[in-house]
């Protein structure tokens, strides 16, 4: 996992990085947020939806909307136990949330996938103009199956971001 970076509308930068749960690294690791201030520091760090449990979430994507700056990251909060071995109990899911202008969370985050990889990078972009921006996200996908541990080739989906949650397919 790595740090991302990413601009509110009002020209804010919000940094992310991955930070384990505590001393314990099997404890797991979430992502922590913050806004750089005006005077060049930066805000307090927060979870998204504040939770700071489950084996590993993070892989952050920034992605610039007419609402404002989406956060996405697979979350794990619902991982058994920890590892790199695709045979985890439990499901790391695809999330998203808005950050407002001032680099905070506004509103609850959206799930857009239940079954994702563990262990691979989400790919974010868009393409369009401020008002009009199709979102894409590439993210591997677990087999929903418990007898394959294989994975899906990278997939991509779309929307508007029509004043309403992105829906992935």
């Amino acid at each position: 996992d790595v740090p991302a970076i990413g601009e509110t509308g009002g020209g804010r930068l919000v940094v992310a990085w991955p930070e384990y749960h505590g001393d314990d690294p099997g404890a797991g690791y979430a992502p922590r947020i913050a806004a750089q201030l005006d005077d060049g520091s930066f805000s307090p760090a927060w979870s998204p939806d504040d939770v700071r449990r489950g084996m590993e979430s993070g892989f952050v994507g920034f992605v610039a909307t007419a609402e404002g700056l989406r956060m996405f990251w697979l979350d794990g909060r619902e991982l058994g136990r920890p590892g790199h071995d695709h045979g985890q109990h439990g499901s790391m899911r695809l999330r998203s949330v808005l950050i407002d202008d001032e680099g905070r969370q506004a509103g609850p985050s959206s799930v857009h996938d239940e079954r994702t990889c563990e262990c691979c990078k989400l790919g974010v972009g868009c393409s369009g103009g401020r008002r009009s921006r199709r979102i894409a996200i590439a993210a591997r996908r677990r087999f929903a199956t418990s007898t394959s541990p294989g994975l899906t080739s990278r997939r991509c989906a779309s929307r508007t971001m029509g004043g309403r949650s992105p829906v992935v397919r």
